[in-house]
């Protein structure tokens, strides 16, 4: 079971013991190369790591070539508006700033990731895939009672990364990788399939096509938080009520099968039918996002594994696994949307077209993608080449 990460006691008692033999951070140029110390949380628990932060502009915001913070940013004139968080550092001998405050611990330990996710994605595409530096809000205010404390979530509209307030009593959430490569991932499927329909207006948008996209979407960004921590239950480091609940387990053909179509739009049908309007109407609506999360769990399952088989049958390093995984992922963004301009939009479907994009599968590979459809001409087209 993960230990209770008490951020500003361990934080605290840290500080106190490094004023003895650190002094405050010297002035500090940058063209320097900026050393920090994150946290570092597993399974097993956490530690606080040595990184370097590459592109740092200013040593107070830590505004640099990958990340803007904001802190409680508010909205106006669609734009993101509020003043950028102060990080405070302690200086030890080494050179290292060590944070001295959890805000501080934050900010160093989410611009590493998203430096790392940038240079990771860097190895997926020659042209740019994202537009940096990101914006990242914390402390962010929510009206929404779901997402008012202990979340995050991506604002499309305004491309930012949003942090709330964390009042657990394990990781944080801005400290945990797995969240952070999710909530990005986001931005991935906002850019080349959300975006991209919502300026085709004469294509429409029924309760059905948004179902499946928010499955496909909660779904590849489960899957994209693996690749990037390789821990199949990131999500209860920071959320123990889910308790499992969206693990990325391996794959078992005795578990359910990925819903088909006419199962997705019967459930969608009963959501429509019980309600008119849908903003006075929140139940219908609750249970179909609960769902459409559901779904998501089983379509990662279903992507770890076969990534799983192909960097073990075909001897590959995890790094070249990764990348092969993420560029198929990518490629496979683009076939999402387009299957919507052409109505074939399912999940079924979209675990087809990802089969395709793998290349030659293996054996194994073959009869796990089986096993998870039960539509027999979507079956039929799975390994239909060998």
């Amino acid at each position: 079971m993960y230990k209770p990460f008490e951020s500003i006691i361990q934080l605290a008692a840290i500080s106190f013991l490094l004023m003895s033999c650190s002094g405050q951070p010297s002035k500090w140029s940058a063209d320097e190369p900026f050393t920090t110390q994150i946290v570092a949380g597993n399974a097993e628990g956490s530690v606080f790591k040595v990184v370097t932060l590459k592109g740092v502009q200013d040593q107070k915001t830590l505004r640099g070539q990958v990340v803007e913070f904001f802190l409680s940013p508010g909205e106006k004139g669609n734009q993101l508006v509020g003043q950028a968080p102060v990080a405070r550092f302690i200086q030890g001998r080494d050179g290292v700033h060590i944070p001295a405050d959890v805000l501080s611990l934050q900010m160093v330990t989410l611009y590493h990731h998203m430096q790392s996710l940038k240079e990771f994605e860097e190895k997926l595409s020659d042209e740019a895939v994202g537009t940096w530096p990101r914006k990242i809000g914390l402390q962010v205010n929510s009206k929404d009672p779901d997402t008012r404390y202990n979340n995050a979530f991506y604002n499309q509209k305004l491309e930012t990364l949003y942090f709330v307030p964390y009042t657990d009593s394990s990781l944080p959430i801005p400290l945990n990788p797995g969240v952070i490569a999710h909530e990005y991932f986001h931005s991935y499927f906002a850019k080349f399939v959300l975006k991209p329909l919502a300026a085709q207006k004469k294509v429409k948008r029924d309760l059905y096509t948004e179902y499946v996209l928010k499955s496909l979407n909660e779904g590849l960004a489960d899957t994209w938080g693996w690749i990037y921590t390789g821990d199949p239950d990131f999500l209860s480091l920071s959320l123990p009520r889910l308790n499992g609940m969206r693990k990325l387990e391996s794959w078992d053909i005795r578990k359910t099968q990925i819903k088909p179509e006419a199962e997705l739009k019967t459930e969608t049908q009963f959501a429509d039918n019980s309600c008119e309007d849908f903003d006075s109407c929140e139940m219908p609506m609750q249970d179909l996002v609960k769902k459409a999360y559901e779904n998501g769990t089983v379509i990662a399952q279903l992507f770890k594994d076969m990534i799983t088989f192909d960097q073990i049958e075909n001897k590959k390093a995890k790094s070249d696994s990764q990348i092969f995984a993420g560029r198929s992922i990518l490629e496979l963004l683009e076939q999402i949307k387009k299957s919507v301009d052409s109505g074939s939009l399912s999940l079924e479907n979209t675990v087809l077209l990802w089969s395709k994009l793998l290349g030659e599968l293996s054996n194994s590979q073959c009869e796990v993608l089986k096993s998870a459809i039960s539509t027999d001409s979507i079956r039929d087209q799975i390994c239909s080449n060998r």
